[in-house]
């Protein structure tokens, strides 16, 4: 059922999807400049002009906000990914390139904030541990394959006029992730990003259909993870 509620601007919110928008943001606002702690549903309700009782209609508690907000921002770095690597579309290792030194920063951004947040990976047991890193892992792949997908089929179908095989799309999504996650570790500049970028996108290249020979390795592509396989290119 559409929801209509009356904001502090006076004007109303028809669509249910901007509401919860127009709170996150205003949740992401208080946290950024305040701290988890000194956050509550009646500032995030001021941040936004409203009242309390128009944040509970959307989040039933504090708790359930926040377990939205590092989504929502870690949405809004992969949209300002997508929209600032746009004008290398159809060049897709251009733009695989630009994606991977955007995601460093996007990385710092959102790191830095679930940091406000209070998340210590240090506290948990290792089982918790594992399970946590195995999720945003498969959160991460599941971000870049969609980042990914559009300019690489351009790519492909330009370059080959034939459909695109997911397979070697997976494998680049991994190296995007290797490398943000390694670049973002070593507080790599710029300029290391991409020098790293183009070694081993060029060492990838060559086992893919891009290239013009094939490697023994991909033909083991479904007896192992593209992870492994991946960081085993990076080993030879």
């Amino acid at each position: 059922m559409e929801r209509t509620t009356r904001w502090g601007t006076k004007t109303r919110v028809h669509d249910a999807n901007r509401g919860r928008e127009i709170l996150l943001n205003a949740a992401v606002n208080c946290i950024s400049r305040d701290g988890l702690k000194l956050t509550t549903m009646q500032k995030i309700a001021e941040e936004a002009q409203i009242s309390r009782r128009t944040v509970h209609r959307y989040f039933q508690s504090k708790r359930n906000l926040i377990s939205e907000v590092t989504m929502y921002i870690e949405d809004k770095t992969f949209l300002s990914i997508e929209s600032k690597a746009s004008p290398y579309q159809y060049d897709f290792f251009a733009y695989l390139e630009e994606a991977v030194v955007l995601g460093v920063s996007g990385l710092t951004v959102v790191a830095s904030f679930k940091s406000k947040l209070g998340l210590d990976e240090e506290k948990a047991d290792e089982a918790s541990f594992d399970a946590a890193r195995r999720k945003f892992h498969d959160e991460q792949l599941s971000r870049w394959v969609r980042l990914l997908r559009k300019p690489y089929r351009n790519h492909t179908e330009a370059a080959h006029n034939k459909k695109v095989n997911i397979a070697p799309l997976e494998i680049y999504a991994e190296l995007a992730i290797l490398l943000v996650t390694g670049h973002y570790q070593l507080q790599s500049t710029d300029a290391q990003i991409r020098a790293s970028f183009r070694d081993m996108s060029a060492l990838a290249q060559r086992h893919t259909e891009f290239g013009k020979r094939e490697s023994p390795a991909s033909s083991n592509l479904q007896e192992n993870s593209n992870g492994r396989y991946i960081k085993s290119l990076f080993a030879d």
